[in-house]
């Protein structure tokens, strides 16, 4: 599923098409009144209606019902993970209460969802596990809960720093950063974790090793790559 819902349909097609398209390539064995079966319950799913929805064109319908029926299309071929690339990002704050609230369900049914997002308030609603990335490169992953209490990569730190906390402010979100870096300056918990394990400077953890390359368990279930920021950047535990 992709961000724009708008653009995954064609909009001089009614979106009824979208299913008979998925029909004719993958259930072309399927009678008639199987499909509408199979049809109402994936619509059921996601919360739509059939005499809502069917036989509109896209542009009568709203950004989170055209997101609502990709879903429904994607359930329809009985998938076991659900690729997710900014769903909401296009959507109304309202709206994305309601996708996002899907999501959950779906995932508590067995469905395996990634969520991809720059927002990590959203990763916190949705997932169970979080993967941060910069510039291509994993730099912490864990359990969420466990990454968000307590973010070692300064990326991952920039990234909470810069969600809206209702209850605190943003000087008591400030300092607590400036605290934690001031922590962390001038080191590298995974080159520490390295050298505690006899390895040299910028030498790699290896899959051979039971690790993911270029991260480091630093407590159960919670990984952390080296601090630099870039791929040429230097460590900060080398400077």
């Amino acid at each position: 599923m992709f961000q724009d819902p708008f653009s995954s349909f064609n909009p001089i097609f009614k979106v009824d098409r979208t299913f008979e398209t998925l029909r004719r390539s993958y259930f072309p064995r399927v009678s008639s009144s199987d499909w509408r079966g199979r049809l109402e319950e994936a619509l059921a799913a996601v919360s739509l209606e059939p005499g809502d929805i069917l036989g509109k064109f896209p542009h009568q319908l709203s950004g989170g019902q055209l997101q609502r029926l990709l879903i429904a299309r994607a359930l329809l071929l009985d998938i076991e993970l659900l690729v997710a690339d900014e769903i909401i990002s296009m959507l109304d704050a309202s709206t994305r209460i309601d996708v996002l609230n899907l999501l959950v369900e779906l995932k508590s049914r067995g469905l395996g969802i990634l969520f991809v997002t720059h927002d990590l308030s959203l990763g916190n609603y949705v997932s169970d596990r979080v993967v941060i990335l910069y510039k291509g490169r994993v730099v912490e992953r864990g359990v969420t809960a466990a990454v968000f209490d307590d973010p070692l990569h300064p990326y991952t730190r920039d990234l909470l720093a810069s969600v809206p906390h209702l209850d605190r402010t943003w000087e008591d979100v400030e300092a607590e950063e400036a605290e934690r870096s001031a922590a962390l300056a001038g080191r590298c918990l995974y080159h520490e974790a390295l050298a505690a394990q006899g390895r040299a400077l910028g030498e790699e953890a290896s899959a051979a090793d039971g690790d993911d390359v270029g991260l480091v368990e630093h407590s159960p279930g919670h990984f952390v790559g080296c601090f630099r920021l870039a791929a040429g950047d230097p460590c900060p535990a080398g400077a």
